[in-house]
């Protein structure tokens, strides 16, 4: 592999496996304002590797003028595992959005039932934009923060959006990122206080302290991954979701057609974990289909060459 060698040739959206499906579109199409692209009514989800008879339907929805996309996903007809998530543990993700009308974008989530996770469940106020964090019942998070370019956003309710995921070890994820995709991460980063803002928004105690770093999968731009680590709180251990568990987000990605069985092998040599189960599954000699991998931080990954 060479630098910037670019391995992962599609990554549109990210997966998130949602109780109700009808109550997240609220959220994020209703109040959030985000344009419902697509909408797959209930179909059959055995091929993906669930329980027998298990189903599935889903909505995908984008930011307004962007390529920043998730795909909502509610499973029935299987047992499932909740994820529960707070910011410090990993595989923990958060959309960052700046938002137009602040107002109506929070009591909105407010009134759907979102918990306010920002100290004193209130909004606080950074360079003169106010900013505050909620999650949703699936343990995923948002992070609203008042617009100051009205002007220019031309109506949109969004008007700029990013992703964040925590991870249990910064060096290790690097490492991860940069050996198999190609990610450019510093590898030693320094812990640093949290500001007076970032304690607020995450109700978090004056000793906790964290690192971070901001990659990219080469020749692709959407969306910049922002890996995120915290020292000082207690952590649970890494995701362990399977492909249909409420709180379990997925990222699929096709690889260039002769590179999957590379790409399996390196992803495994490096901390990830081949399979949804606990115990990891075996590559054999040859591969093809779809695999379903874990990164160090238990994130599931849908790997597959094109179609």
């Amino acid at each position: 592999m060479t630098v910037g060698e670019q391995r992962v040739i599609d990554y549109q959206r990210i997966h998130l496996n949602v109780e109700s499906l009808d109550a997240s579109i609220s959220a994020f199409q209703d109040v959030l304002g985000m344009e419902l692209l697509r909408y797959r009514p209930l179909m059959n989800g055995e091929f993906l590797g669930t329980d027998p008879g298990s189903m599935l339907r889903t909505a995908g929805l984008r930011v307004t003028g962007s390529d920043f996309e998730i795909e909502l996903i509610e499973w029935t007809g299987s047992t499932h595992n909740k994820e529960f998530r707070d910011f410090q543990d990993p595989g923990m993700l958060l959309f960052a959005f700046e938002v137009n009308d602040f107002d109506a974008r929070f009591d909105g989530l407010r009134n759907l039932g979102w918990e306010v996770i920002s100290a004193e469940g209130r909004a606080y106020r950074n360079e003169g934009q106010r900013a505050v964090v909620l999650r949703d019942s699936n343990s995923f998070f948002v992070e609203l923060t008042e617009s100051d370019n009205a002007d220019s956003s031309q109506g949109r309710s969004i008007t700029q959006a990013s992703f964040w995921m925590t991870v249990e070890d910064l060096r290790e994820t690097a490492n991860f990122y940069s050996r198999v995709f190609n990610f450019e991460l510093p590898l030693d980063v320094a812990y640093r206080p949290l500001s007076e803002k970032q304690r607020n928004l995450f109700d978090a105690s004056e000793t906790v302290q964290y690192r971070s770093a901001r990659g990219v999968f080469p020749g692709l731009g959407f969306p910049a991954i922002n890996f995120q680590e915290f020292q000082g709180p207690e952590k649970r251990a890494p995701l362990r979701h399977r492909v249909q568990d409420y709180g379990g987000p997925t990222i699929p990605i096709v690889v260039r057609e002769n590179d999957l069985q590379q790409i399996l092998e390196d992803m495994r040599d490096n901390g990830a974990i081949i399979g949804q189960e606990q115990r990891p599954a075996v590559l054999p000699e040859e591969v093809d289909g779809t695999w379903w991998v874990r990164d160090p931080n238990g994130i599931l990954y849908q790997v597959e060459a094109p179609q």
